[in-house]
């Protein structure tokens, strides 16, 4: 009884939280939208780093071919992989979090996505 109880208050509750109206983006405050500045100030600092990563730090990874037989050149590339590590891992939090910001950006932050696995599959 005491389960019917709590599944009949339970259901009739729902209705009451569900949504009937889903405000626009443009509909909510400031106050209630995450700020990715911390990430990047546009998303242009976004394509920046991408750009940076594919065509500067990931050729430099082929200038370690045959050459990791000392402690420096070890460190060397470790510091180049972290790096890379980091700005990639930079890019794909922003690029989820903007998915999840604006869902109308869907396609294009799919993208960016994909565009970050592929580097990272270097």
């Amino acid at each position: 009884m005491a389960l019917f109880l709590f599944c009949h208050c339970l259901f009739n509750l729902i209705p009451a939280y569900g949504a009937t109206y889903v405000p626009k983006r443009t509909d909510v405050g400031d106050i209630y939208k995450w700020d990715l500045t911390e990430f990047y100030t546009s998303t242009d600092g976004f394509y920046k780093d991408m750009a940076h990563i594919e065509d500067v730090l990931i050729p430099k990874y082929e200038s370690f071919i045959g050459t990791l037989n000392t402690a420096d050149q070890l460190l060397a590339y470790y510091a180049l992989d972290e790096e890379v590590s980091r700005m990639l891992f930079k890019g794909y939090v922003y690029a989820n979090l903007m998915l999840d910001l604006d869902q109308t950006m869907k396609l294009q932050i799919k993208w960016q996505l994909r565009q970050i696995k592929f580097i990272h599959s270097y």
